[in-house]
């Protein structure tokens, strides 16, 4: 039995055996109905497996083919499970076990394609909400970076933006090394403040602000700098205070930049996350990897 909840998406209420229970639950668990393979339903057992191994990155025809690379393996597998460390190698091993009684009972049938499985080959969408989008706008940009669009090899989206988060981190964190005026006030031991800033632009829109502060109305600028702007502010002794807290913020974070810290947000993105919801989100995970060596957060 299942529960759908006020989106349509249903939830087995079993506690102990479903369908998204554990590895161990899902490699128990087959239809009631078992169907013919088909053509091409041994090739897609093939490719469940190597999912399994965690080759879910490569081309579907490498993913059969690492399958078939270890046939006397998966012999040995259902042979004798216990003894056989092969498929305990495997990411989700027990549904790696099931698959591959499923594979040597349909080759050993003796016509694969007539073979009738139970077993359950998992799909799974790519950013399903980015996917919604993508087609609704004909976006062929975002379409191929959600696998919607015929590619040699699977496509990552996480990984497409954390790779440009890289790149703006890494511009960042190279901002002020050249800039002379920031390395002496550094060298003095003297905290930054607004008032440290030693570019002309920048004093006026201090004084702008100043203005505004009185008013009881502060104002911050965020804005991205073109990379000639960029590389006038390394080699000048000018520099800007939010180019302080930019560059030091990059310094700090430059190399901590991986997947996971880029997926809960682009994921959420298309849900309504709010910019503070986002920021938070990066945030928790930036201050994990940053405990991981050794910093203080809460100094």
């Amino acid at each position: 039995p299942y529960n759908l909840d006020f989106r349509g998406r249903a939830y087995p209420i079993p506690p102990h055996l479903s369908n998204i229970g554990s590895d161990l639950n899902r490699g128990l668990l087959t239809f009631q109905n078992s169907k013919p393979l088909g053509e091409n339903g041994l090739f897609w057992l093939k490719v469940h497996l190597a999912n399994l191994f965690g080759m879910d990155k490569t081309s579907f025809p490498d993913r059969a083919q690492f399958t078939e690379d270890h046939l006397p393996q998966i012999r040995a597998s259902i042979e004798d499970p216990l003894g056989s460390p092969w498929w305990k190698s495997a990411e989700d091993p027990f549904q790696a076990l099931a698959t591959c009684f499923e594979i040597c009972d349909a080759l050993d049938s003796g016509d694969p394609a007539t073979f009738e499985s139970s077993l359950p080959v998992h799909m799974d969408g790519s950013c399903n909400a980015l996917q919604h989008y993508a087609a609704i706008g004909r976006d062929r940009v975002g379409g191929h970076a959600v696998n919607l669009c015929n590619a040699d090899e699977p496509q990552d989206v996480y990984t497409g933006v954390m790779k440009k988060v890289i790149e703006i981190v890494a511009n960042d964190a190279k901002l002020l090394d050249n800039n002379e005026s920031y390395t002496d006030h550094k060298a003095s031991g003297t905290k930054f403040t607004k008032d440290d800033s030693t570019n002309t632009n920048t004093t006026t829109n201090q004084n702008n602000n100043t203005a505004s502060k009185e008013d009881g109305d502060e104002q911050e600028t965020g804005d991205y700098l073109t990379t000639k702007e960029m590389e006038t502010i390394r080699h000048s002794r000018s520099f800007d205070f939010d180019d302080v807290k930019k560059y030091e913020a990059a310094k700090l974070v430059n190399g901590l930049i991986d997947r996971g810290v880029v997926k809960r947000t682009v994921m959420t993105s298309v849900y309504g996350v709010t910019f503070i919801g986002a920021k938070n989100q990066i945030r928790e995970k930036i201050e994990e990897k940053l405990e991981e060596q050794g910093h203080d957060i809460y100094l």
